[in-house]
């Protein structure tokens, strides 16, 4: 192959021989695309209680707990198997509270119907909702190197020791495990008395683990958003509906985005930067229904 492919590292009189080793020798890398392959399982158990509106109160409650695996990548790029793991967007356990409550004030309610005209109308159409979302989160990554399609970035340079970088209480400062066994002997990111659960990934190291784990979960999401309505009536055809939204009603920030899962970093195992949710947002409207 010397001289006819320039302007590559092959194109010399040696060339290394994991390159020549290759199916296609001449080409550095090949990537495919649309491949028809993968596949994906979900099994949940699901559970729905409801309240019909009764006594000025409607409400529902929606559990979900369920586990979803993927067959859509290699471990290695010359594996013949697809990887069967736990879903990256697997969520174990699923929470959403709805309710929506009249004010019981006003024309046709139980108080405030004698009321004078004009208080009576300030009084009238009022309705307060929420929707509450607690949920656990989505799995953390092995750091097997990044690999594309991931919506998180794998660490880099770094493999597992079979020790259980879980943590019985973790924290944003330090999620998981970060002790390292170096390439050294030395160690780094490690408490005292603890055991390295990476070290240094070798070069052209074949993966033989998971490339999730399925027991550490990135921080689960836990919001609360909330209206504030009032339906104005001004013929039997047309309201006029003013209506204020809070998003993220108690403010709570979110980092479900997870930790820093490359080992070269300073702040691998912690998460750092801005939350993963939008601060509370307050939004007004005005409607006109006819």
């Amino acid at each position: 192959m010397v001289g006819l492919v320039p302007g590559t590292s092959i194109n010399a009189a040696t060339v290394q021989r994991k390159q020549l080793l290759r199916p296609y020798p001449q080409f550095l890398s090949l990537t495919e695309h649309n491949r028809p392959i993968g596949k994906s399982r979900y099994d949940a158990l699901q559970l729905l209680l409801s309240k019909r509106m009764s006594a000025n109160l409607s409400a529902s409650i929606a559990y979900t707990y369920s586990k979803t695996f993927t067959w859509t990548n290699f471990e290695n790029a010359q594996d013949t198997q697809l990887e069967k793991v736990v879903a990256p967007w697997d969520v174990t356990h699923s929470l959403q509270i709805n309710a929506l409550y009249q004010l019981p004030f006003g024309k046709g309610q139980r108080f405030g119907s004698g009321m004078p005209t004009p208080v009576r109308y300030l009084a009238s159409g009022w309705q307060i909702s929420a929707l509450a979302r607690l949920q656990s989160g989505m799995p953390m990554p092995y750091p097997s190197g990044q690999k594309s399609g991931s919506p998180v970035a794998y660490p880099t340079g770094a493999a597992p020791t079979g020790v259980n970088p879980k943590l019985s209480h973790p924290t944003l400062d330090r999620w998981f495990s970060t002790c390292t066994l170096l390439a050294d002997g030395m160690t780094s990111g490690c408490l005292q008395g603890e055991q390295p659960a990476w070290t240094i990934r070798q070069s052209y190291t074949e993966q033989q683990w998971s490339s999730y784990f399925s027991n550490i979960r990135m921080p689960g999401i836990y919001n609360l958003d909330m209206s504030v309505m009032k339906t104005n009536r001004i013929t039997e055809r047309v309201n006029l509906v003013f209506r204020t939204d809070f998003l993220n009603a108690t403010n709570t920030p979110q980092f479900f985005s997870g930790p820093t899962t490359d080992v070269n970093s300073a702040n691998f195992g912690k998460i750092v930067g801005d939350q993963s949710n939008l601060p509370r947002v307050i939004q007004l409207s005005l409607k006109l229904q006819f």
